[in-house]
This record gives structure tokens, C-alpha cells and sequence, in this order.
């Protein structure tokens, strides 16, 4: 293993831990976007849903404050403000100069890709525990995988993953009410686990420290033993695996109300066009 391969090594650990980050928290925007445009009442829309899925918003990033001790200062869980239209914030400031509270600022912006996510897989383990053990089964399969790396193999079993959630999620829909519980309270916290400005803004200073870290800790690491390194590079492949595992779950919940948004636009075409 040469240096080269270090380089390489971080920049798709920045793909894995930064880039698929930020590029599923721009897809979920579009598809909420998308939503919005196509279902009539909208705003109506918005604020009945946000009484699920703004408290979950706003406290996946006060409870990722935590960790990086930055100060709260206010949390307003649901909070209809007119002139902006904001339902909700954290209010939370951090001292520039310390290294592991800048460092926060990534996780706490994009804290509501992963709280709303955790929510989802807790409800579905609550509501429908054999779909829950089969969607773990996928997930784990797949961040094994990614522990030998990205390949073309993992991309097929990508997407042999996002077939084989749907069918296992919509094979339980004769179960009763706990699936429909299930797919309305989806609706409800995948409406508003897209990322506001403000929160890839609070994110973004973060990154260069991320890409040192990254750097240092492979440097250091090939330096010291390259056995070692090839054990280091395999672990954070599945780490990184595992990440996107926890990205496809919001991708794919964020899918539900896509469906439900195309429905909408084609009766409407279909109602105005007669």
C-alpha cells in the first residue's frame, strides 16, 4: 500500500462521513419541495404535520448540542412564527476558539437526518417488529459489505437493499392499524427532517476540521504500521456503511411522501384537465 492510496483512502472517507451527508440532506429538500408544490393546502399541510415532526426536528439538534457542550439558550419545539414561517429552533451558541465545539457544528446541523431516522426505526421496532428484524437484516448485510469497500458489487446490493425494504415495509400493510400508524407518523417526521439554511450554514465551518482529522488519523496510522492501516481503512469503510445505511432509512421514508405528492399531482392534472 502506498501513500497514494492514503489520499485516496481520504477522500472517500469525506465522501462516506461529509459528502453523502450533506448530498441526502439536498435530496430530501427537493423531495419536500416536491411534495409541497403537489398537494393542494400545502401550508395546512405543513403545520398539521409539524406537530410531530418539528419537535423531533428541533430536539435532534438540541440533544446533539450535548455531547459538544455547546449553550442552549432556548427551544421552542413548535412555536408558528407568521412572518417567517418557522415552526421551531434551538437557539444555542459555542466557544470558536474550542476545537471539539466547532466540530459539533456539523453533527448539530444535520442532527435532524439522523434523530428522524432513529425515531422511524424506533416506531417501526415498536409498531412492526417482524418487518423491523428483516429492514435490520438488509442494513446489516449492507454495512458488512462496505467494510471490503466500495465497489460495484456494493452498488448493486444498494439498490437490492432500497427493493428489499419496500417489499418487507408494504407486505405488512394487512397487519391492521399499526402499519397505517406507522406510514402517518412517517409522513409526519420525514416532512421535517429536510436541513433549513441555517442548519448547512451552522454545518459547513465545520468541515475543514473534519478533513484534518480524517488526514491525521490515516497518516498516522499508515505510519506506524501498514497491517494496521488496512484494518483501520476496512473498519471505517463499514463505519462508513453504516452511515449510509442510516441515510438510506431517511431516503427511503422520505420516499413515502413522494408517492403520495405524484398521486396528488396526477389527480389533479386528471380533475383539471376535465
Amino acid at each position: 500500500m502506498e501513500f497514494s492510496d492514503v489520499i485516496l483512502n481520504i477522500l472517500w472517507q469525506m465522501m462516506y462521513f461529509v459528502g453523502n451527508v450533506l448530498i441526502v440532506g439536498f435530496i430530501i429538500s427537493l423531495f419536500n419541495r416536491f411534495f409541497y408544490r403537489s398537494v393542494a393546502g400545502a401550508r395546512a399541510v405543513c403545520l398539521a404535520t409539524g406537530l410531530v415532526g418539528t419537535p423531533v426536528h428541533e430536539l435532534s439538534h438540541a440533544v446533539m448540542c450535548l455531547p459538544f457542550f455547546h449553550r442552549i439558550h432556548a427551544i421552542r419545539l413548535y412555536q408558528i412564527d407568521p412572518a417567517s414561517g418557522v415552526l421551531g429552533y434551538v437557539k444555542h451558541s459555542y466557544n470558536h476558539r474550542n476545537p471539539w465545539q466547532v466540530l459539533g457544528n456539523f453533527f448539530i446541523g444535520v442532527a435532524p437526518i439522523f434523530g428522524g431516522s432513529a425515531v422511524l426505526f424506533l416506531l417501526l421496532y415498536l409498531l412492526m417488529p417482524g418487518a423491523f428484524d428483516s429492514v435490520s437484516a438488509y442494513f446489516s448485510d449492507f454495512a458488512y459489505l462496505q467494510g471490503a469497500g466500495f465497489s460495484g458489487q456494493s452498488i448493486s446490493y444498494f439498490f437490492a437493499t432500497v427493493v428489499g425494504v419496500f417489499e418487507t415495509l408494504f407486505s405488512f400493510a394487512g397487519c391492521g392499524w399499526a402499519f397505517w400508524v406507522f406510514i402517518l407518523l412517517t409522513l409526519c417526521i420525514s416532512l421535517h427532517m429536510n436541513l433549513s439554511g441555517a442548519d448547512v450554514r451552522g454545518a459547513l465551518p465545520a468541515i475543514p476540521m473534519i478533513l484534518l482529522l480524517l488526514a491525521a488519523a490515516n497518516v498516522a496510522v499508515f505510519l506506524i504500521s501498514k497491517s494496521a492501516y488496512a484494518d483501520f481503512v476496512s473498519f471505517m469503510n463499514q463505519a462508513g456503511g453504516s452511515l449510509l445505511c442510516a441515510l438510506l432509512i431517511s431516503l427511503l421514508f422520505s420516499l413515502f411522501y413522494v408517492a403520495i405528492g405524484l398521486i396528488c399531482r396526477v389527480l389533479r392534472l386528471v380533475i383539471f384537465h376535465h
